[in-house]
């Protein structure tokens, strides 16, 4: 036998006995608790009040309090749904995601959260429900096509998954850095995040992983010409390398997440390359005409790999959602002029 694998001497366990005694006793615990949830203090009108009640919300131990209370919540009285056959009962923090087959099921379950859950002091927004059933019950809830959990959306119809619309303009925020900061900080928002979910083929048709991956190049095309087109100088040749590269990443990363979940992708690599090119050459607009014109060459050699049929198709559906992104941006540019003429016209009037 192993010398280091012989049982311990009785010294190496009179050693370890007091260590694992050294977790505290409950009355210790409560303590630490109480001197926790009593150092918050809440500034109002020049004055300091001590918080006696409650925990603050975003504290180290408000979300794991919640998550506890909403387990015990739903073990009481959701155990019995989401247990047959094709329902699926899912809970992520106080959002509940509830799929059955059954619409007896479903109005019962509805009901449940209609009552409420008095015993735990709980009622629901009934604003934020979201079902494809009709709730007779409930006026202001409607029937919807779709259903959001969790940053996902579900097609009620299809099951198909997609994901809530990104945020373009949300990081494009810049400020002034120095020389030594490197490329690091404009590269940091342009990776393409990706969920297995959204591009699983077993559960999302063709046309829906299409929508994805447009939808997710066209945020990375706005938040790469944000930085680029504050630029006084660009190496077009150089940007479309970027670009290049970006696109290379993408590919390596959707192949292996497609690998790694056992679906597949049903685009080909040249398709794929298609669909990024023609999204970035309609955004490569702007000051720098010499990024248009790499990119434009780049777009014709890639153009060629692609069969016609399937070219046709896609650069049509690229085609067909510009169009209505624009169609939108000049409609939602209408009401705002309209909401501001209106807004002069009643303060001149009163003004009279």
């Amino acid at each position: 036998m192993p010398r280091n694998s012989a049982v311990p001497s009785n010294g190496k366990i009179s050693l370890l006995v007091p260590k694992l005694c050294l977790l505290p006793s409950v009355t210790a615990l409560k303590q630490l608790l109480c001197d926790y949830l009593g150092h918050f203090q809440v500034h109002l009108n020049g004055k300091q009040f001590l918080v006696t009640r409650g925990i603050v919300q975003g504290g180290m131990l408000s979300c794991q309090i919640a998550d506890m209370y909403l387990a015990a919540m739903r073990d009481k009285h959701l155990s019995s749904f989401g247990r047959a056959q094709g329902e699926l009962l899912l809970r992520s923090m106080d959002d509940f995601l509830f799929v059955t087959p059954s619409e007896t099921e479903a109005a019962s379950f509805m009901d449940r959260f209609v009552q409420g859950f008095p015993d735990f002091k709980l009622r629901v927004n009934f604003s934020k429900v979201e079902t494809n059933l009709k709730v007779d019950r409930i006026p202001v809830v409607l029937p919807q096509d779709s259903v959001h959990f969790c940053g996902f959306v579900f097609d009620a119809a299809t099951l198909e998954v997609s994901e809530e619309p990104e945020d373009a303009a949300r990081p494009l925020t810049r400020r002034h850095r120095s020389s030594e900061a490197g490329l690091m900080p404009y590269l940091e928002h342009w990776q393409i995040q990706l969920r297995p979910l959204i591009l699983d083929s077993t559960i999302n048709s063709r046309y829906r992983v299409l929508a994805t991956l447009f939808a997710k190049v066209l945020v990375f095309a706005d938040r790469f010409f944000f930085t680029v087109n504050g630029m006084r100088y660009v190496n077009g040749p150089y940007a479309a390398k970027i670009l290049c590269g970006a696109l290379d990443c993408l590919l390596l990363r959707l192949f292996r997440c497609a690998t790694t979940n056992g679906f597949e992708l049903r685009f080909t690599v040249d398709e794929l390359r298609l669909v990024f090119w023609e999204v970035v050459f309609r955004k490569a607009g702007g000051r720098n005409r010499a990024v248009r014109v790499a990119v434009r060459t780049t777009l014709t050699d890639v153009r060629k790999k692609v069969p016609a049929s399937s070219a046709e198709s896609l650069i049509h559906y690229v085609e067909h959602e510009f169009s209505l992104r624009e169609c939108r941006r000049v409609e939602s540019n209408a009401r705002e002029a309209t909401a501001t003429l209106a807004e002069a016209y009643w303060r001149n009037t009163l003004n009279e």
